[in-house]
């Protein structure tokens, strides 16, 4: 679900350790949270609201939040609708739905157990405009390794009129190329061919513009890749996308950002009480994770490839490994795949290895936008 899990892991942590009461993770009392991300866009696509509950610091995986309305109104009292796509994912029913520039909204959400939760006005700000993408190399020295790793950052420039102010956040969603190892006869149409990995950013970025001393934003790092990165290796596409948010989300993602990043460890410090612009109306005293906000975006697309700078980058099936037996040793394994088999058999345990689309969230489908050889 891109990056939602990872921030609602985040969300999770915050929420355990947010009291000064030493808490039994293992109770079954354990009340679970709601926990929303809700974004009204100037594009139907981006628009959505995103349900789920908290875990407990012990468990995996992820809880949906389902059969929920969700409503979002607008300043003249237009109500927009949200259906459930996905589970614990709403969309506009409207799908020619698009937010517009300068108006206002909130967002009303009602659970399957009868709590209601309303959020605050959030205005759908105008962005500016990335002005350009591009990497520079840049090394960073290793203690461990006594040496300067070399490495580049992947960067943007942006400006806004004097005068204007803004609160901006960035993601991205990076596409990387790749080709698998070898072929094997015992895995069905998975012939030695390339493959595209989808990977969806974990990090905050956000920044105020009235801290600035000018109206530029120059060689801003979104990425940086080592030479031990596989990424760039035999191609790479990055599309950065800069949001225009309102103060209370900037405010919720800055806390996000000094608990998990910033600090280092999550439990280094007790945080503040989580922020949030959403609260539960049905219950005052009812706990609830996340943000309601409008944004405009302004998005670039950037690829490339190594050799860059002189950096092959690693190769992502470095790991592979083959080993070469004879007959009788081969006839007493289990789950292997056979690269070979002349004087020796040679197979691997690896199915990634012979199956690129076994990597994760990887596929043999190229993407409609990559125009990049």
């Amino acid at each position: 679900m891109k990056n939602i899990k990872i921030t609602l892991i985040i969300l999770t942590l915050l929420f355990s350790i947010s009291c000064i009461e030493e808490y039994d993770y293992s109770s079954e009392a354990y009340d679970r949270v709601l926990a929303i991300q809700g974004i009204i866009t100037d594009r139907y696509e981006s628009t959505e609201v995103i349900l789920s509950k908290s875990l407990r610091l012990s468990e995996e995986g992820f809880i949906i939040e389902s059969d929920a309305i969700v409503h979002v109104t607008d300043s003249k009292g237009n109500i927009i609708s949200f259906t459930e796509t996905e589970p614990g994912i709403y969309k506009p029913i409207d799908i020619n739905f698009s937010g517009v520039l300068n108006e206002e909204y909130f967002l009303t959400v009602q659970t399957k157990d009868g709590s209601e939760y309303i959020s605050d006005l959030v205005t759908l700000n105008e962005v500016p405009e990335i002005d350009s993408l591009y990497h520079i190399y840049n090394e960073i020295y290793s203690f461990e390794e006594e040496r300067y790793v070399k490495g580049l950052d992947i960067c943007i420039d942006a400006h806004w009129d004097e005068g204007k102010e803004y609160f901006l956040r960035w993601d991205y969603i990076e596409t990387i190329k790749f080709w698998q190892k070898w072929e094997s006869n015992d895995v069905q149409n998975a012939p030695y061919a390339e493959c595209w990995q989808t990977k969806y950013s974990d990090n905050v970025l956000v920044e105020e513009t009235s801290l600035f001393e000018n109206n530029r934003l120059e060689k801003y790092t979104v990425v940086h890749f080592d030479e031990y990165d596989y990424e760039p290796h035999y191609g790479y596409s990055i599309l950065i996308r800069q949001h225009a948010i309102n103060e209370s989300v900037y405010k919720f993602w800055e806390m996000v950002k000094e608990n998990s990043e910033d600090n280092g460890d999550i439990f280094a410090n007790v945080p503040y009480s989580p922020v949030s612009n959403i609260t539960c109306c049905s219950d005052a005293n009812k706990k609830v994770f996340g943000y309601f906000d409008a944004s405009c975006s302004s998005e670039k697309r950037f690829y490339f490839k190594a050799p860059v700078y002189n950096i092959p980058f690693a190769d992502i099936n470095d790991h592979c490994v083959a080993t070469a037996v004879n007959y009788e040793v081969w006839r007493d394994l289990d789950n292997v795949y056979v690269l070979s088999s002349e004087d020796n058999v040679v197979y691997t345990k690896q199915r990634e290895c012979v199956d690129c689309a076994a990597y994760e969230r990887s596929n043999r489908e190229k993407p409609d936008f990559w125009d990049y050889n």
